[in-house]
């Protein structure tokens, strides 16, 4: 089978790199999807998705210091547990791991690139940690800016098909267009965000970027027009305006991503 991209190849890295643009003023709206819907758009089990400060030098014992991590598509606790005892050894590229570190600006590879697969099923990285985390295959791409190194891995379970080479190119080129958007269209990780703001507060922000008055969204929410005065004062303070102007005009960048935050159905509801 031909290892060259398809249109649907480029449609799919495209349509994904076009989502996260459209939540990318949330430093973590972006960031959340980005991982979840590689891990479909790839076929993987498991998406982890990392960025990190290199302190020291490879080989030492936290030499990352992680600042972001983002997981999902584990089918049990247990076997996230199996996977994760690694953190606790702050070696990520202990003996047999393909997590390498370069100074590219972009690095994509499979796991197949960095080990072989004798290397790899007889080695301690993989039987101390994937094995017992019940996955195999992996492919990863890496961005490098300075000290910082963004990272997301890929994983699929044992007895999975591995990945092939056309797998490596669409995550190559996932990567380019990641790095042109990170930091323009796609938000730093220290910028400000409404991901971390009480649900109520995102429900009365998305009203008044819908066009309501506060009168309007004590009626649609329900509650009294002291207690919405009193979460729109809370929102002025948040965001340092002085106006409802400046409120609409500065978050306004946000309504997607409150559009989903307040419309997803809650956890364990």
């Amino acid at each position: 089978m031909s290892n060259r991209l398809r249109i649907a190849d480029y449609r799919g890295v495209y349509e994904l790199v076009g989502e996260c643009k459209e939540l990318g003023a949330d430093p973590m709206a972006w960031r959340d999807h980005l991982h979840h819907r590689a891990r479909e758009l790839f076929r993987a089990q498991i998406a982890i998705y990392t960025e990190s400060d290199r302190v020291d030098n490879p080989g030492v014992k936290d030499w990352l210091r992680i600042n972001v991590h983002l997981d999902s598509g584990w089918p049990c606790e247990s076997d996230r547990r199996a996977m994760f005892r690694l953190y606790d050894t702050g070696r990520p590229d202990c003996d047999g791991s393909p997590m390498v570190d370069s100074p590219a600006a972009l690095r994509v590879a499979s796991r197949q690139d960095s080990i072989s697969d004798a290397e790899w099923y007889q080695g301690f990285f993989f039987n101390e940690f994937i094995r017992p985390a019940h996955m195999d295959d992996a492919i990863m791409m890496q961005h490098r800016l300075g000290n910082e190194v963004r990272m997301l891995v890929l994983q699929r379970c044992e007895h999975d098909k591995h990945f092939t080479r056309r797998d490596v190119r669409r995550l190559r080129l996932l990567g380019i267009e990641l790095g042109r958007a990170f930091g323009r269209s796609l938000a730093a990780r220290d910028d400000m965000g409404v991901t971390e703001l009480p649900r109520r507060l995102q429900q009365v922000l998305l009203c008044l970027l819908e066009g309501d008055n506060e009168k309007q969204v004590s009626l649609r929410l329900n509650l009294s027009h002291h207690t919405v005065h009193d979460y729109v004062k809370m929102l002025h303070r948040r965001f340092s305006v002085q106006s409802r102007g400046e409120l609409l005009a500065k978050c306004s960048p946000f309504k997607r991503v409150l559009e989903q935050l307040v419309r997803a159905p809650r956890e364990n509801s």
